[in-house]
């Protein structure tokens, strides 16, 4: 009987001995900052033209508190065996991502890392891209795809994955014959909308390039990485929101079938480029303007039947969600909180359009002069971001509401807005 309690005590002083209290784990910190080190240096410059390793912040959002690779300037981040640890401001936009923060420019990933060393790689040189697109001339923009939340948009573009998905490991005419359909389907779905090839390619440039980054050099020959992106983009279809997230599954697909077209592929990149129409004309594979019955054509190679039937009743309930957002969000009463810093983290797979309105964000939290405002429900943000929407509060005396918590900066408040049962976060 007293085997189970020694047991017992032990692994707790075992675990408190791993899990320092500043809740970031040192030596697994430690471990993952080498194994990017190493993934960089067998990269050597080679997708880039220059290395993917950098100043790295991990930041844990429950604490607050931060380990480095490196210090800052402004001496916030403290010499700790090897590494630098301290504590970040409270108004600090955690986030995967990467941002200048006290005199550096860091690749910051969100704590606890994934449990696997590739997934884990595969984050963190994703967002160490996102430090170096600048320097790359590939500037960080996110159009908000919102064709890619109606019904045809989405099932074109979930042809479009099934066909990839069948390209990506195959060979000869087969693969040849699945990236034809791959690329008739986004053809087609782009003339049903007038500007998805502009703004499908700019998330591409963005998005799909950082995860492109990362999967490339995360430990995966051409080969594996082709087989992983087909088994992904299988997975990827079952997400409730594709406006935001596609790109991190085309993006890599197509990355990595030129990588097998050509060693040259990324000098040639622009702020204008196109990842599908490089590869169309470097496999000199043209889609042309293809019809309805062009595409038609081709659907029975990917059970598109069934998905276009799936895709037909989901896009009933997403209306009655439409519908709910807009109630929610846009006539019935609402808090304002204007965003200057727009600094905000966010699921990107729960990222839903909401035409005319801006985009809904379920699941996020914005970080401005006037405080922080989490939210668990849904916010909406305008087209042009400068302000966001949540359910408004019973009074100007609570700072809670349907699905949000509002921490408000000293000298700050909420007043009556425009609308009778509106508020807006205004300075005294």
């Amino acid at each position: 009987m007293q085997r189970p309690v020694l047991c017992i005590l032990l692994l707790a002083a075992l675990a408190a001995t791993v899990q320092p209290q500043s809740g970031i784990d040192l030596e697994r910190a430690r471990r993952c900052f080498q194994e990017t080190r190493w993934a960089a240096a067998d990269d050597g410059g080679r997708m880039w033209g220059r290395s993917l390793w950098g100043p790295i912040l991990l930041f844990d959002p429950v604490t607050g508190s931060a380990v480095a690779n490196q210090a800052d300037t402004a001496g916030n981040l403290k010499a700790r065996d090897g590494l630098y640890a301290g504590t970040v401001p409270k108004d600090f936009a955690g986030a995967n991502t990467a941002l200048d923060w006290a005199g550096v420019r860091w690749t910051v990933v969100l704590w606890p890392l994934p449990d696997t060393t590739v997934d884990r790689l595969r984050l963190i040189l994703h967002e160490s891209w996102h430090r170096i697109q600048g320097e790359l001339g590939l500037p960080a923009l996110s159009p908000k795809n919102e064709h890619l939340g109606t019904r045809d948009g989405r099932t074109w573009l979930l042809l479009e994955y099934r066909a990839l998905s069948r390209a990506l490991p195959a060979w000869g005419k087969e693969r040849r014959q699945a990236l034809e359909d791959a690329l008739a389907f986004r053809a087609y779905r782009r003339s049903l909308f007038s500007d998805a090839a502009r703004e499908e390619d700019r998330m591409e440039l963005n998005e799909g390039l950082a995860e492109y980054t990362g999967v490339n050099a995360a430990g995966f020959s051409n080969s594996e990485a082709r087989y992983y992106m087909a088994g992904r983009l299988e997975l990827a279809a079952l997400k409730p929101a594709l406006s935001y997230a596609f790109a991190y599954e085309t993006g890599p697909a197509y990355g990595l079938m030129l990588d097998m077209q050509s060693k040259t592929w990324r000098k040639g990149l622009t702020p204008d480029a196109s990842l599908s129409g490089m590869l169309a004309a470097i496999a000199r594979i043209d889609p042309g303007r293809p019809t309805l019955a062009d595409v038609m054509a081709r659907i029975g190679r990917h059970d598109g039947e069934a998905l276009i039937a799936a895709e037909t009743a989901a896009d009933e309930k997403r209306k009655v969600d439409e519908a709910r957002y807009r109630q929610q969000l846009v006539s019935g009463p609402v808090l304002e909180a204007p965003l200057v810093k727009r600094q905000f983290t966010f699921d990107p797979n729960a990222v839903v359009p909401l035409p005319g309105a801006g985009t809904v964000y379920i699941g996020c939290k914005f970080i401005d002069d006037w405080g922080i405002l989490t939210v668990e429900g849904a916010a909406l943000a305008t087209k042009a971001f400068a302000s966001v929407f949540v359910p408004a509060p019973a009074a100007a005396s609570e700072l809670h509401g349907q699905g949000w918590t509002l921490q408000l900066e000293p000298g700050w408040k909420l007043v009556p807005g425009r609308r009778q049962g509106d508020y807006t976060i205004v300075k005294e």
